[in-house]
């Protein structure tokens, strides 16, 4: 809920991941056991579940909320010989405590196989089929008025030859269809395609090193509102070529050992668009990871991003208010804004994401862990050609948490967090907001 979705970056460190398969991080994947059973428990409080805006809540408007949810999990990751097979199922159910139209299930199912030749060729094969909540209120959509479910089918094959110890070529391809359930997201639909081919090497222990090419294209089949006139649909494509680089280094002795890991990948190229030009963008993007173990107990991580931000944002261009906020919202007599079902159409795409992101970890005991949190966002915002606002604009949001996590046995964990964060925007691209949250949850597992 209210996480910022870049669809068309969601496989740009294919070549980084590639390195260290399988691309999907199952939940069980770390396990030798091939059954595994988790229950799950999650009380998370907003105070600001919508999103509205500072404006907003000046007027009175608020949205706090409880949500309680519960997850079922199981997997199956036996060993046949080479061969390794995995499949996870996991199903959840979410309630609200005052919004409950927002009331839902969602489901996450994978399987695959990871499979190898008695020589030095290897592979991976994925599928997944997943279903969450989406956001709630983009800026300029309204209040939705049933739960805005996301669903996501994806596929990739991805092919290895050579020794893992010093070098080998990677080839994948992957298909990937994202869904939504309300009307109003509709544009946000899209289909994508992605193809890579890759050279690593790994002269030593410490080192490794990819070069390799990426190749995007797909399309958001109901981008634009066909009463705008023109075609519906946008098509875009990417062509990257993306260098890759690890290195590890670790010094002391026992307690007072050191550990140092940096990661960077460094991607020339750029996406465009047929329709929407005005979402183009090229140059030089990436991102570089340090993590530092100063000592035994304490783990830093720290992470820099610049990456071409794709994500719609849509709000009504006609029509006369149709419906009135659930009475569940706070709302001022004579103060109700007008919440429209009307055609939509996009006012908002991002073309450029900065985002530093900062992480301690302290062990204080065996079993128990505190977290310190810090995130940092500026995007930059294209004009949307066409409409009243094809100006570029921008907005920034910083974040923080503060975690505590207890490993009672192995078998069952508890951890709760404080977080909160702010979003300072331009209207009419992005709207300023402010949500504080707590959340804690545990866990119970099963082996077998």
């Amino acid at each position: 809920m209210g996480h910022l979705k870049l669809p068309l970056t969601g496989t740009a460190f294919m070549v980084a991941l590639l390195a260290t398969s399988p691309v999907f991080s199952p939940v069980f994947a770390q396990d030798s056991t091939p059954f595994m059973a988790q229950a799950q428990g999650v009380w998370l409080r907003e105070s600001n579940l919508l999103r509205l805006s500072d404006a907003e809540v000046a007027a009175g408007l608020e949205s706090v909320d409880t949500a309680r949810s519960a997850t079922l999990a199981i997997g199956w990751h036996p060993r046949l010989g080479r061969q390794r097979l995995d499949a996870e199922l996991a199903v959840g159910r979410q309630q609200f405590s005052r919004f409950s139209l927002y009331n839902h299930d969602d489901h996450d199912l994978r399987l695959g196989w990871d499979w190898q030749t008695a020589g030095h060729v290897s592979g991976t094969l994925q599928a997944r089929d997943r279903q969450h909540l989406s956001v709630l209120r983009p800026y300029g959509i309204g209040l939705l008025s049933s739960p805005n479910l996301e669903s996501t089918q994806q596929v990739l094959a991805l092919a290895r030859w050579g020794l893992a110890s010093t070098m080998g070529l990677e080839a994948s391809a992957e298909g990937r269809r994202v869904t939504y359930s309300s009307p109003q997201a509709r544009g946000d639909d899209f289909r994508q395609d992605n193809a890579t081919l890759a050279w690593r090497s790994s002269p030593s222990a410490a080192l490794l090193w990819g070069l390799g090419v990426r190749a995007t294209q797909g399309t958001y089949p109901h981008r634009f509102d066909a009463s705008l006139g023109g075609r519906g649909e946008d098509a875009f494509q990417g062509r990257f070529v993306d260098l890759t680089l690890q290195w590890g280094m670790q010094s002391g002795m026992a307690a007072a050992r050191q550990t140092h890991q940096l990661e960077g990948r460094l991607s020339g190229g750029r996406t465009t668009y047929e329709v929407d030009t005005a979402r183009n963008v090229s140059g030089l993007f990436g991102q570089a990871r340090w993590l530092w173990q100063p000592s035994g107990g304490l783990h830093l991580d720290t992470t820099w991003t610049r990456e071409p931000g794709q994500d719609a944002y849509f709000a009504p261009t006609s029509g006369n208010p149709s419906s009135t906020p659930p009475s569940n919202l706070n709302v001022p007599t004579g103060q109700a804004p007008a919440w429209v079902s009307s055609p939509v159409a996009p006012i908002e795409a991002t073309r450029l994401t900065h985002k530093l992101k900062l992480l301690a970890t302290l062990d204080l005991t065996a079993k128990t862990q505190v977290q310190l949190g810090a995130h940092a966002v500026r995007r930059s915002l294209a004009g949307v050609a066409g409409t009243a606002h094809p100006e570029p604009g921008s907005d920034r949001s910083q974040g923080a948490l503060l975690g505590w996590a207890w490993q009672a046995t192995p078998q069952v964990k508890w951890n709760c967090e404080l977080g909160q964060e702010r979003r300072v925007g331009e209207a009419p691209w992005s709207s300023s907001w402010h949500n504080r949250t707590a959340t804690c949850q545990g866990r119970f597992a099963l082996r077998a």
